[in-house]
Formats: C-alpha cells, sequence, structure tokens
C-alpha cells in the first residue's frame, strides 16, 4: 500500500517537474529554464525521495 502511494507521489513529482522545464523552455529559453528551476529542483527533490522510499517498501 505505502509503496503504491509513494510510486503515484513519484510520478506525479516527475510530471511536474518536467512541465516546468518545458513551460520554461519554450517560453524564454534557456532563460525561462533558470527561472523555472526552483520548482523543478523542488519537484526532483520529491522525486527522489518517493520513488526511493517505493524501492525501500518491494
Amino acid at each position: 500500500m505505502l509503496s503504491e502511494i509513494c510510486l503515484v507521489i513519484a510520478m506525479l513529482a516527475l510530471g511536474s517537474m518536467l512541465l516546468a522545464a518545458v513551460s520554461g523552455l519554450l517560453k524564454d529559453g534557456l532563460k525561462g529554464l533558470k527561472r523555472n528551476g526552483k520548482w523543478a529542483g523542488i519537484s526532483l527533490v520529491i522525486y527522489v525521495i518517493a520513488f526511493a522510499v517505493f524501492l525501500i517498501t518491494q
């Protein structure tokens, strides 16, 4: 049960990270990626932690 919840959280975080990165790139190029870098970084950290917990609970 915990592993399934962590997997869903990890996939949501991965999706939000990719969405922030792609939208920043499409809007302003590399400058937009720097602007959205904070959100992409936070999402990446959440993804890594959730996926690690998923792997541990398997």
